[in-house]
């Protein structure tokens, strides 16, 4: 017999270490649902429409295996109320089930995998509704279908294209000369790297530090799209194209920074020299 888990009540004051959710396009609401996962929809939750007497099955991906699972219900918040959902799923389950109870309120479920975050919105259809809510929900992944081997490589990709950890936020930028064609948007820091987001459609300026007696000099940069990345953190940056400039600030400058341990711009990717002692000599080579 399948013993049954329930599932705590508990205020959750924030929903922010959800990781990834499904897109945020209009669902239309069958029975059996497929939905692509997208990892960069951070700020949605995935809508379930759930019915007394119903139980709804959640299939998570091949190779997935639950870790953790949590819920939380305002209405039953307030009254101490923990018995109006029943969830089914252990710790290295690939599958879970729920059911709402004759007393249960709408809730959320947050559930961690090995692999994905995701936020459920669990709604309850009324009781004379003529849709009986999701029996069945599975997902679509990015990764579907490829190799471990390309999987990690598009895992090193990710984290080379997103490398922005918001560390210092506290930037001022300011037109010096010219219409503002150059303005970024914002700009910050992770401790190592400064990043400055340039609108779309705007050319990338060229960058220079400037030190405490107003001198420039050259930095080491690359872009990423309209992302301009300078392989320092300094008090002071200018960017400089034809006759436009435009000054930005670091009004929280670390003069200890972070040191960059991975030579890359991810703390997640590690660059490694080989070195010519160490390679495979060529066929033939002694």
């Amino acid at each position: 017999m399948i013993s049954l888990r329930q599932i705590f009540i508990a205020i959750i004051a924030s929903l922010s270490l959800v990781s990834g959710f499904v897109s945020a396009a209009p669902l239309k609401f069958q029975r059996i649902m497929v939905l692509d996962y997208d990892e960069d929809a951070q700020d949605k939750s995935i809508p379930i429409l759930t019915k007394r007497g119903f139980v709804t099955q959640i299939d998570f991906g091949k190779g997935e295996a639950i870790e953790s699972l949590g819920a939380t219900s305002q209405a039953a918040a307030l009254t101490g109320d923990a018995d109006g959902w029943i969830v089914v799923g252990r710790k290295g389950d690939r599958h879970l089930y729920l059911k709402p109870k004759s007393e249960a309120y709408p809730s959320n479920l947050l559930v961690v995998t090995n692999r994905y975050n995701y936020a459920f919105e669990l709604r309850i259809l009324p009781d004379e509704s003529r849709s009986d809510g999701v029996w069945r929900l599975s997902f679509r992944y990015p990764n579907d279908g490829l190799s471990n081997a390309e999987v990690r490589a598009n895992q090193v990709a990710n984290a080379l294209g997103s490398p922005t950890e918001k560390r210092n936020l506290k930037y001022r930028i300011e037109l010096i000369r010219g219409n503002g064609d150059i303005l970024p948007k914002k700009a910050w820091d992770d401790g190592r790297f400064t990043y400055i987001a340039m609108g779309n459609n705007r050319e990338i300026p060229a960058a220079f530090k400037v030190d405490g007696n107003d001198g420039e000099s050259t930095v080491n940069l690359h872009t990423e799209g309209q992302l301009l990345v300078i392989h320092e953190v300094a008090r002071r940056f200018l960017l400089r194209l034809d006759k436009q400039e435009v000054g930005i600030w670091n009004e929280a400058f670390d003069p200890d920074g972070m040191a960059n341990t991975t030579g890359t711009a991810s703390s997640e990717v590690v660059r490694e020299v080989v070195q010519p002692e160490t390679m495979p000599l060529p066929m033939g080579g002694r």
